[in-house]
Order: structure tokens, then sequence, then C-alpha cells
């Protein structure tokens, strides 16, 4: 299996550890993001340099709190220190010690430490005291808690930094691990079309866990339904049983997460989708809910003032609008005994295309946040517009100051009634004031018609934007 290439990860990860130290990073990411992959690498990097600081890693999922202490101290002992004695703390003092003498740099890493702290909590203190002695002494630890939930974080890292007198600056950051960033995407699917990467972007996500199981030999319609949309597919009920984990009583989180990803957007529309919640505040506590356990995000217009109610609310992972959307109305069928490609050919493949369409406006924002995209330089703000008598798929603000409007047209070729209707919705809404610097962008898959390109072409402010050019 193909390793996924983050370069922007592990430069990321490789600046945060060359930090002074003493230094807190704690890495967040949600499951499937490539967070302990992405350590380990590093780690294994660092621990290869001759010349690189000592390592000590301890994975919380190992289980049971003998086998953990066990773990940890052969650790210690393979770089050559034998504690005096077994327990944790006994471990952290020997450690403390060779900083204090040696002066040479560790890096301690702690992956899945809810999981860590929940078996032994013997650790959780043991840590927390090294980490204060790090702190008093100034030794050069670099202290790495991956997958930590701000609890577990706060249990180790103990009193804030300047509550010792006299103690160094402690410098502390949090690395949030993200998706597959579009260029290595396409370096691990470097014979793909755009278009193709795109498709799969749009229905698999970025997700190394997903990525994974994708066969580069193969287009992104025979992954789908071999991966997704076969009963027996690596992926075929990952979204529902992932759901059950998060929440007891899936039925209503699952048909708002099927109301958003039919297009649903605000509370209104989500409401009338879910005939389920026979009261509109009803919805609150599962959006809520879903929105904390990182399912779905909350987005304002760019134009919103603080206390306005112009929310919308968008599925995270696509491959969960993928499911709801495309996959989970199959189930019938498929459990009939009809096969993922005659369903595709009846009918499932206008659905896809459906799905890909209403996902593509916000991967286009992602796109151009990772790169300038078609401008000429980076944006400064991003977003989408909306309100009465405008709705714009994209909007904001670029570093030399002008405003960008933007709008997707989606299966068919642009044309010049599209150039039209973007300047009427630019014009409605008052984001970016002033005339000058308005630069508005339509953005297209199938090309635009001869008419809409003379057009651009006399019209310095009007520009087509390829998509596939961005994926």
């Amino acid at each position: 299996m193909a390793t996924i290439v983050r370069s922007s990860l592990d430069a990321a990860f490789t600046a945060a550890l060359e930090r002074p130290a003493p230094a807190l990073l704690r890495v967040s990411g949600p499951r499937g993001s490539g967070v302990s992959r992405a350590l380990r690498d590093c780690l294994r990097r660092g621990r290869e340099a001759p010349t690189g600081p000592r390592v000590w890693a301890i994975a919380g999922a190992a289980g049971r709190s003998e086998r953990l202490l066990f773990q940890a101290r052969e650790g210690l002992a393979r770089a050559g220190i034998v504690a005096p004695s077994p327990d944790w703390i006994g471990l952290v003092d020997a450690l403390l010690d060779d900083l204090a003498r040696t002066r040479r740099p560790w890096i301690v890493a702690l992956d899945d430490v809810a999981d860590l702290l929940a078996a032994t909590p013997a650790a959780g203190e043991a840590f927390s005291r090294l980490w204060a002695g790090a702190r008093r002494g100034g030794l050069p630890l670099h202290l790495v808690l991956a997958r930590a939930d701000p609890g577990a974080v706060d249990r180790i890292r103990g009193e804030v930094p300047g509550e010792f007198p006299g103690t160094p600056r402690v410098d502390s950051e949090t690395l949030e691990v993200g998706p597959v960033r579009f260029d290595e995407v396409a370096q691990h699917l470097p014979h793909w079309r755009p278009r193709d990467r795109l498709y799969l972007h749009a229905c698999l996500g970025r997700w190394p866990a997903a990525l994974r199981s994708v066969d580069r030999r193969s287009g992104w319609v025979a992954n789908l339904l071999g991966l997704v949309v076969d009963p027996e597919g690596p992926l075929h009920g990952w979204v529902p049983r992932r759901l059950r984990e998060v929440v007891k009583k899936p039925d209503r989180y699952s048909a708002i997460l099927a109301a958003l990803a039919d297009g649903a957007q605000d509370w209104g529309e989500i409401r009338g989708a879910t005939p389920a919640f026979t009261e509109g505040n009803q919805i609150a506590p599962y959006l809520s809910t879903l929105e904390s356990a990182g399912w779905i995000r909350k987005r304002a217009s760019l134009d919103a003032s603080p206390k306005s109610r112009k929310r919308r609310y968008a599925i995270v992972d696509p491959l969960v609008g993928f499911w709801h959307a495309v996959a989970e109305p199959a189930l019938g069928e498929l459990l009939s005994g009809r096969a993922p490609r005659s369903l595709w050919d009846s009918g499932l493949s206008v659905e896809a295309e459906s799905s890909v369409h209403r996902r593509i406006p916000s991967l286009v924002r992602e796109a151009i946040a990772e790169s300038p995209g078609p401008f000429p330089v980076p944006a400064r703000r991003l977003g989408a517009l909306w309100g009465e008598g405008y709705d714009l798929d994209v909007a904001g603000t670029l570093r030399n100051g002008a405003a960008v409007y933007g709008a997707c047209v989606l299966g068919r070729a642009a044309t010049v009634d599209d150039a039209t209707r973007l300047d009427a919705h630019m014009r409605a809404t008052r984001y970016g004031f002033g005339r000058e610097g308005r630069i508005r962008v339509l953005f297209t898959l199938d090309g635009a018609t001869t008419a809409l390109r003379r057009r651009a072409a006399r019209d310095h402010f009007l520009m087509l934007a390829d998509l596939s050019a961005l994926f």
C-alpha cells in the first residue's frame, strides 16, 4: 500500500520540535487524520539523526497499566537510562536527572493521552512532574501530547507558565492536523485526471484513513463503488458505525446529516427536512452535539455581524455526506441483490453527481486557502456571502486589498447570463465597499461559451477559472 506523502504536516512537526525548549506541543485531529502515523514518521527521522534528540514514546492505546509501564521502562532502557525505582515517578525522575546532567535534548511523545491517563492515573502525576521539572530548570525537553483532550492537557500541564519565579518562558502550541493537502493528493494519484481527483475529494474526502484504501489503478467511480457502496467494501457502513460511537441514539442525528447531505443549509431548511422534530428548538442540542464532535461546522456570511443569525451548517467529512446522500438510500436495493454497478448505471450516478456539485464550492474555498489559485496573491479573508438578493459561493479579500466575488457553474458551460447574474449578486451585497478592484470569478468544469470568453477578454475584472487547475 503506497504511503501518502504529507510534506506540509512533516514540516510543521519538524518546525515545532525545533523550537527552543522546554516546549509543549499538543497535536490534535480527528481519527483517520493520520496524527499517529505523522508523529511516528517524525520521531523516526529524529531518532535516525546521529546528533538528534533522544526519544521516549508511549502509546496510551497499549491498554493495561502494567503493559504501559513495561513499555515505558523498556523505552528508557534502550536509551541507556535505568531508573532506580521502576514506577512512573522513578522513570520520570531518572529522565530529569539525565536532562539536568547532560543537557542533551529529549522528545517525550505521548499518543492517545486520554487512554493513557484512564489506564494508569499515576502516569498523569508523573508526566506533570516531568513538565514542571523541565520548566523550573529550563531543560531541553519537548513534550508532545497527541490526541489529548483539554482535560488531559490540563492535568499534565499543571500551572500556567510564569507561576514559578524566574522560570524561563515556555513555548507551547497546538498543531491541528487536517486533511491531506490537494497538492499532496495529486502526488498520491499522479496519473488521475484533475476532474477525477476533484470528484474523489467531493465524495471520499482527503483523510489518510480513506485515501489509503484507494486503488490508484482504478477511477473514482470504481473506487466509490468498491469501497463505500459495495456491502463488502472496507468503508461500507463506516459512517453509521462511527456515529454510534459518538452518540447513543443516532437516528435523529443521522436524519440531520441526511438533510445536510441533500442540500439543507440553514436552520429552517434542516427543520423542514426532518419531520421527526416537531418543534424547531428540538434541533438545537443535536446540532450542538454534532458540531462539538466535529461532524458538522457552522459558518457565517462574511458580511454578517457578530450577533447575526445568518448561519449555515455543513458536513465536515465528504464521506459522511456521500454516505447519507448516495450510499444509504441504496441499502435496500443492495440487500435485495442488486449489484453496485447496476445501481450506478440506473440512477445512482445522478445522485452522486448532485452530491459532488453540492460539495464543490467548499472545496474551492479550501483549495484557494491552500494556494492563491487563479488570483495574483493569496487570500487574506475567505468565505461565502449570502443574504437578501445575493448568494455567492466564494468571496473574500486578497492581500492586496481587492475584493473577490465568485460563483461555481457546474454541469454545463458557463454563459454570459452567469456573468450577468454574478454582477447582480455582487451589487446586492455591501461587502467590499467601493468600485476599485472588485474581481468577479466564474469557476467552471465544462468551459465557457465563446460569447463569455469574449466578454472576459474585454473586462479585466472578470475571470474564468478552470476548476481542474485547482485540483
